[in-house]
């Protein structure tokens, strides 16, 4: 398997983590609770869009020749 490759396996393995990991934050009960009074969680946004930008350079990594 060429590095290249596996290094885009490896990117979408670890931005899918990351972004679990930013879903889990958004959902989390501080983060409504923060909803309510006006505080954003902006920490949950940048994982989730940290990891679909791995997920994305990843796949493309692995699937380009």
């Amino acid at each position: 398997m060429p590095v290249k490759r596996m290094l885009g396996v490896v990117l979408v393995v670890v931005g899918g983590i990351v972004a679990w990991q930013g879903w889990e934050a958004k959902q989390s009960f501080g983060s409504k609770l923060g909803a309510l009074v006006g505080s954003s969680n902006t920490n949950a946004l940048v994982m989730l869009g940290v990891g679909a930008l791995l997920v994305v350079v990843g796949a493309l990594l692995a699937v380009r020749p």
